[in-house]
C-alpha cells in the first residue's frame, strides 16, 4: 500500500512539475514616441499555452506577444514617458508566470543638451534677444 501511495504522490509530482511555464527576463527597452520595437526575454518560455501582455495606465500603443518565443512587439509607442509592461505566460492548467520589465518612450530627435562647436546668431537691427528656457518640459534647456 505505500509504495502504490509513493508512486501515486511521484508520478503526480513529476506531471505537474513537467506542465509548469516558464519565462525569461526581459530587458529595459526604449522606443521613439509612435516607434515599433520587439523585445526578446533572456530565455524561450517552456510549457506555455498562451501569453497576456499590458502596461501601467496611459500608455496607448499596442503590445503582443509569441508564445513560442516570448517576443513582446510593441508597435505604435506612445504617450510620452516611463512605463511597466507586465509579461503574464499561462500553461494549460491555468497556472501562471509574470515578469515586467520597463519601457521608455522618448522623443525622437530630441537634444540630450549637447552641443559641439560654436553657434553663430546674427544681430540684425531689429533682433535684441534670445530666448532660453526648458519649451517641452524635459527638465534640459532648449
Amino acid at each position: 500500500m505505500r509504495l502504490k501511495l509513493f508512486f501515486t504522490l511521484y508520478f503526480s509530482f513529476v506531471t505537474i512539475a513537467s506542465y509548469s511555464q516558464t519565462l525569461g527576463n526581459y530587458p529595459a527597452s526604449a522606443a521613439a514616441v509612435g516607434g515599433n520595437i520587439t523585445v526578446t526575454p533572456s530565455s524561450s518560455p517552456l510549457n506555455t499555452t498562451r501569453i497576456s501582455v499590458s502596461a501601467s495606465t496611459k500608455f496607448t500603443g499596442l503590445l503582443t506577444a509569441k508564445t513560442s518565443n516570448g517576443v513582446v512587439s510593441i508597435t505604435d509607442a506612445k504617450p510620452v514617458g516611463s512605463y511597466t509592461i507586465t509579461v503574464k505566460a499561462f500553461n494549460s492548467s491555468g497556472g501562471n508566470t509574470t515578469k515586467t520589465f520597463t519601457l521608455i518612450v522618448n522623443k525622437p530627435g530630441c537634444s540630450q543638451g549637447n552641443f559641439s562647436g560654436n553657434s553663430q546668431i546674427g544681430a540684425g537691427p531689429n533682433q535684441n534677444n534670445i530666448a532660453l528656457g526648458d519649451f517641452n518640459n524635459d527638465g534640459k534647456q532648449d
